[in-house]
């Protein structure tokens, strides 16, 4: 009888047992789970705003290896605006092309001035270099040197051009300011 007396009183306490373990249930889940599910939540939120920083590199690289492969396809043209325009002046050889262009069109070239480098007027990343030619010879000879000039790789910009006449009525002395670009 005492142990049904002792169960009558434990159930008067269950209600009581019950709100307390649920108390103590909030209390830990207060502590110890809800930090951890902010933090979870937060870690979540990172890694969606990295797969999406992901997302704009994966797409930014798919761009570059397009870029890529149309310059790959566009090499010969790249080369030729290379040649154009190379990354150093080489004024031996800037000298020595224009002293077989001249040749070779009937001219003599007899001076050539020192190469002037400046920052170019038409980019800021080009180098302008800037020289003059004293060339003496016909006028069909001079129309040859020029169009020499023209149809060369390299990109050669006539800024002046003046002649004079020599003793000889079909000898002129031309002299030429040109500008040549590099990189």
């Amino acid at each position: 009888m005492q142990r049904i007396n002792l169960y009558l009183k434990l159930i008067n306490y269950v209600p009581v047992i019950i709100i307390g373990f649920f108390i103590v249930l909030l209390i830990i889940g207060g502590f110890i789970v809800w930090p951890k599910v902010r933090e979870y939540s937060d870690l979540r939120g990172e890694v969606e705003i990295k797969e999406i920083e992901l997302g704009y590199k994966e797409e930014y690289i798919a761009k570059l290896q397009d870029l890529k492969a149309k310059l790959t396809e566009k090499q010969s043209e790249v080369s030729k605006i290379s040649s154009a325009i190379p990354a150093d002046i080489s004024t031996p050889s800037v000298y020595k092309f224009m002293e077989e262009s001249a040749s070779a069109s009937g001219m003599i070239l007899d001076n050539i001035s020192p190469f002037d480098e400046n920052l170019s007027n038409i980019n800021s990343r080009l180098n302008e270099t800037s020289f003059s030619l004293e060339l003496t010879g016909s006028y069909p000879a001079f129309k040859a040197f020029l169009s020499v000039l023209e149809k060369s790789a390299r990109l050669f910009d006539m800024h002046s051009i003046s002649l004079s006449s020599t003793e000889d009525e079909d000898v002129f002395e031309f002299q030429l300011s040109v500008r040549v670009f590099n990189y």
